[in-house]
């Protein structure tokens, strides 16, 4: 793994490892299991949950949550007491303690959210998801390093990647993400966060609309337009 990709914690290379370990496990175990692995999902009894915006969530210890609307933001709670977030989990996703890291966790619907109950998963899936977590903590663990400005650059263009609606001028991200959770995202203090994003607006690199979701002014893709991306956001 490169510089760029370094893990700051203990727990984040222990983290890394055992997804690793446990993709190539779950794969060897799909490739042998015939039928079964060619199945998505194993569930009995599904049940449908609504949580509030800005509700915290306690993940469930046996099965799993599957997101169908919605965003939910977790963090991990570092030895200094440092908030470290380990990302947005969002519609298709999957939620539980097999993909939770061991640390303490603060779980947080950012949108109101639903989702629906899952009792087992297929290792084809279960290593799927595995793989996608790994990713996106790797992702995000980059934004902690070099200059916070461009730092606040990267954030915004991933969160563009993953959770923008194309429009005329640039890119809306649909999400109210306030100074504090940038700041978490990017390791830097919610003073620092709040001058340079003033800074930015002034550059003309984004801007908020009366809804306080941020804007992007880049050249718009039309691969980034999702519905599921058109949700109720907290009042």
């Amino acid at each position: 793994m490169d510089d760029s990709l370094k893990l700051d914690f203990p727990w984040q290379q222990q983290r890394q490892h055992e997804l690793l370990h446990r993709e190539k496990s779950l794969i060897q175990i799909g490739s042998m299991s015939g039928d079964y692995s060619k199945e998505i999902l194993l569930n009995r009894d599904p049940q449908t949950i609504i949580f509030r915006c800005r509700e915290r969530l306690q993940l469930p210890r046996h099965g799993f949550w599957q997101i169908t609307q919605g965003f939910i933001l977790i963090h991990a709670l570092s030895e200094d007491g440092t908030l470290i977030p380990l990302g947005i989990w969002s519609k298709g996703d999957l939620l539980g303690f097999p993909f939770a890291p061991q640390d303490a966790l603060e779980v947080e619907s950012i949108t109101p959210v639903t989702v629906i109950t899952i009792s087992k998963l297929t290792p084809e899936l279960w290593a799927d998801q595995s793989l996608k977590q790994l990713k996106q903590t790797q992702i995000l663990l980059t934004l902690r390093h070099g200059i916070v400005i461009e730092r606040i650059k990267r954030l915004f263009v991933w969160l563009g990647s993953r959770f923008g609606e194309a429009t005329e001028t640039g890119i809306l991200i649909n999400l109210r993400l306030t100074h504090q959770i940038i700041a978490d995202f990017i390791g830097s203090t919610r003073v620092t966060t709040t001058r340079l994003l003033k800074q930015l607006r002034r550059e003309g690199f984004l801007d908020q609309n009366q809804r306080h979701l941020f804007h992007l002014y880049v050249q718009p893709r039309t691969t980034l337009i999702s519905e599921q991306n058109r949700l109720p956001q907290c009042s």
